[in-house]
Formats: C-alpha cells, sequence, structure tokens
C-alpha cells in the first residue's frame, strides 16, 4: 500500500492508471504515461519522496503493484489496498 500511495499522492495519476503501471512507466525520473480516462499523455517528474518509496518497494514483476498472486488490482481490490 506504501507503493500505491506514493504514486497516487505524489505521482498526480488516478488510481485507474495506477493499477497498470509497469516498470517502462517509470524512466528517467520521469513517470509517462497515456491516462485511460482521457487518453491524455502524461510525463511527471518523479520526486524525491515516490523514488524513495519505489527504491524501498516491493514492487511487481510487471505491474508496479500487484496482488499476491502477480496480477494487477481490480478496482474494488484497489479500493481496498487502501482503505
Amino acid at each position: 500500500a506504501n507503493i500505491a500511495a506514493a504514486l497516487l499522492l505524489y505521482g498526480a495519476q488516478r488510481s485507474g492508471d495506477i493499477r497498470f503501471m509497469t516498470h517502462g512507466s517509470i524512466e528517467g525520473g520521469r513517470i509517462r504515461l497515456r491516462q485511460s480516462k482521457t487518453s491524455t499523455d502524461v510525463d511527471v517528474p518523479v520526486v524525491e519522496p515516490l523514488a524513495q518509496a519505489l527504491e524501498a518497494g516491493p514492487l511487481g514483476d510487471v505491474t508496479l503493484i500487484e496482488t499476491k498472486h502477480g496480477k494487477p488490482f481490480t478496482q474494488k481490490g484497489f479500493y481496498n489496498l487502501m482503505k
């Protein structure tokens, strides 16, 4: 939940985008992705608190945050993780 919270707080992304962020979404100290809701391309810096959370991990194998079964969180599962 720490990485998810850090991505929400410091990454300025919606939960729907965070649930499917891959390691490739973060390169060169930047978050780059196309938002699912608006199809807007975003490019925002990875600020220090977020960089520290990502470094501390744990990160999923494919998506940055995964269930214990190695799958992306569903909308409800992500909600339950964050409450």
